[in-house]
């Protein structure tokens, strides 16, 4: 049987849960956009796993979508995975979360277009990567400042951009015509997209130490201001 796992997304200010088995999604949960309302994941994660008549016990691992992202909801998710992990007895599955969003586009816009997804960093920064129609990373992970020639090498290539950095990434570029480039404003980041990441990851038991791991920020916040930290991708 196909292994039953809890996918977590708290990267973003609309997080959400999703209970896959193997690739399958079997059911989804949106948590509430306030970044606050976020700490009440513990009561909507039990909510989800009784709507489809799952108990905790049968779960085979849990997989967080892990960064880069919201500083504070990354923390509070990273929590919520290790201490229900640990709990449980059961592995950590960690998952770049850029690499998550592409899924997502893929999904929605078919496997042979780029997938560029988009996560707001604030200021005129984005956290972004580039993956080809074959899934491999053109650019990595990284926090990136918009300039007008920053995707240049990309012209006319079949771009999807698409995340929470999507409408102040296509602002920024509204002047520069590339009728290849697709900017989807409405596909948002969802657990969902982690199924079969999750389901690769546990087949490979491509595990994470519980008591080492550490979110993927990108960023340090230290006393208020963002410092750049280079981190691999997850």
């Amino acid at each position: 049987m196909e292994p039953l796992i809890l996918c977590i997304e708290t990267a973003t200010y609309q997080g959400s849960l999703a209970l896959a088995q193997g690739q399958e999604v079997l059911g989804a949960i949106d948590l509430p956009s306030n970044d606050k309302h976020i700490k009440n994941i513990a009561h909507l994660s039990d909510e989800l796993m009784r709507s489809l008549d799952a108990k905790p016990g049968q779960l085979a691992a849990i997989a967080l979508s892990a960064g880069p992202g919201s500083y504070t909801g990354l923390r509070i998710g990273a929590s919520f995975a290790k201490g229900l992990a640990f709990g449980l007895g059961i592995p950590l599955i960690a998952l770049d979360t850029l690499r998550v969003l592409a899924q997502g586009i893929w999904a929605a816009h078919g496997q042979g277009v780029w997938a560029v997804p988009l996560i707001d960093a604030r200021r005129m920064e984005v956290y972004v990567a580039v993956y080809d129609p074959a899934g491999a990373a053109i650019w990595q992970a990284q926090a990136l400042v918009l300039e007008k020639d920053g995707f240049d090498q990309f012209r006319g290539l079949p771009l999807v951009m698409a995340g929470t950095g999507c409408t102040k990434t296509a602002h920024f570029y509204r002047d520069i015509a590339d009728n290849h480039w697709v900017y989807d404003t409405s596909l948002a980041l969802q657990a969902a997209h982690m199924a079969r990441l999750a389901a690769l990851a546990y087949r490979q038991k491509a595990f994470v130490n519980l008591h080492a791991f550490e979110p993927s920020y990108l960023k340090e916040f230290m006393l208020g201001t963002p410092k750049d930290k280079k981190l691999g991708a997850i």
